[in-house]
């Protein structure tokens, strides 16, 4: 298989970059050091493409920092994407990706303008506060398995409406990974575990809210004070099919 390496700063402040296509099957590996920019400041970037079999490593934080025009990000199989990798992308509007093995803390911080999430296929892990800031956000759609939610991973999306995973659900940790806002949560597979206070104190307090897991049982578990303190106005529904 090809490797494609592409160092510290290589693409740093070119003003005039608008669009970045990775395509083949090739692994490109972005970054060397903690703190990279390997794309910063490229202030024209408004695309970043993908082909399906394509697949990126994103090694280092702060890959597209400042690129304060970049509004959608669609990629293809993705092994690592790092702590602050978006950060501060405050003109980012959709991001979609085959797998994803792991979104870094802090991956899409203050991502201003965030609305969409979704991955055909699955993630390993999303680490705590990797959405941190990006209020917008109102739907997260995970089309295979997830499998552990790190705390606060969604803690301060404001406008969180649904979150579906039509895969397998792992573990959603403690510490509200979710928003009071959150209003539907679908986890089509089986489900192993929901920590304390995993959705904060208030989300599904709507009449029209919904909890949906398709398995629930054996050594899954829910923690005391799973879905809140003050209990859920709308439905739940475990060990169903739909």
């Amino acid at each position: 298989t090809n490797e494609i390496k592409v160092k510290s700063g290589a693409f740093r402040n070119m003003t005039a970059l608008q669009t970045i296509a990775f395509n083949g099957t090739g692994l490109v590996s972005i970054g060397e050091s903690n703190w990279d920019y390997t794309f910063g400041y490229n202030r024209a970037l408004t695309d970043i493409t993908a082909s399906d079999d394509s697949s990126v490593t994103f090694n280092v934080m702060g890959t597209f920092y400042g690129c304060s025009s970049l509004k959608n990000v669609t990629l293809g199989n993705i092994n690592d994407l790092h702590q602050n990798t978006f950060i501060d992308n405050n003109a980012l509007e959709t991001f979609e990706a085959n797998n994803i093995t792991e979104i870094g803390q802090q991956a899409f911080n203050r991502c201003t303008a965030l609305r969409s999430f979704k991955t055909k296929g699955n993630i390993t892990t999303i680490k705590g506060y990797a959405f941190d800031g990006s209020k917008p956000l109102t739907n997260v759609l995970i089309g295979g398995d997830v499998g552990s939610i790190e705390g606060r991973a969604f803690g301060s999306v404001n406008q969180m409406d649904t979150f579906i995973v039509l895969g397998n659900g792992g573990s959603i940790s403690n510490y509200g990974v979710f928003s009071n806002t959150l209003r539907v949560a679908v986890i089509k597979g089986t489900l192993r575990s929901i920590n304390y206070y995993a959705f904060g104190t208030k989300a599904f307090t709507q009449s029209n809210s919904l909890i949906y897991v398709g398995g629930v049982g054996g050594s899954q578990s829910f923690d005391s004070y799973a879905f809140g303190n003050d209990g859920t106005k709308g439905k739940a529904y475990f060990n169903t099919t739909f």
